[in-house]
């Protein structure tokens, strides 16, 4: 098994590692969803986003980017879903990262939840091709229920 560090998004230094591993899906998974560094710059300095709650990196043995995660949450008043969208190195599939953050995504909308006093869930929307085209997974943060 292999040896995952997460962390937290910490600025500008993060941006080229995670526009390299997107792009590198995207050379895999050919879905049309490159991206650059400036275009990352741009979204994460979005005043909706929260980059130290919002943003999660999943970091090997090596200190090499193998995961990233993004949850996308509605301002308060909006529908009460969350969004969670992530990409996994194509090297790295398979290795439980997609499960990890999964979790990671499900954590955060309870906290959403818990702040807002509301039930919050999350949908997951993978690529079309990959993983099934569009499960959804719902989470219900006050019962802590899950449902596929």
């Amino acid at each position: 098994m292999t040896t995952l560090t997460i962390r937290q998004y910490t600025g500008e230094t993060d941006l080229q590692p995670i526009a390299d591993m997107l792009n590198a899906c995207e050379a895999f998974d050919r879905l049309d969803e490159g991206t650059s560094v400036d275009e990352l710059r741009f979204e994460f300095a979005q005043p909706s986003l929260d980059t130290a709650r919002d943003l999660r990196l999943w970091e090997d043995g090596d200190g090499e980017l193998v995961g990233f995660g993004q949850m996308i949450i509605p301002e308060l008043g909006a529908a009460q879903d969350g969004f969670l969208w992530f990409r996994v190195h194509p090297n790295s599939r398979g290795d439980d990262i997609e499960s990890q953050i999964i979790a990671w995504g499900e954590e955060r909308m309870r906290e959403v939840g818990q702040e807002r006093g509301a039930c919050e869930r999350i949908r997951r929307r993978p690529p079309r091709g990959v993983d099934g085209g569009g499960r959804r997974i719902a989470q219900a943060a006050r019962s802590g229920e899950r449902f596929i």
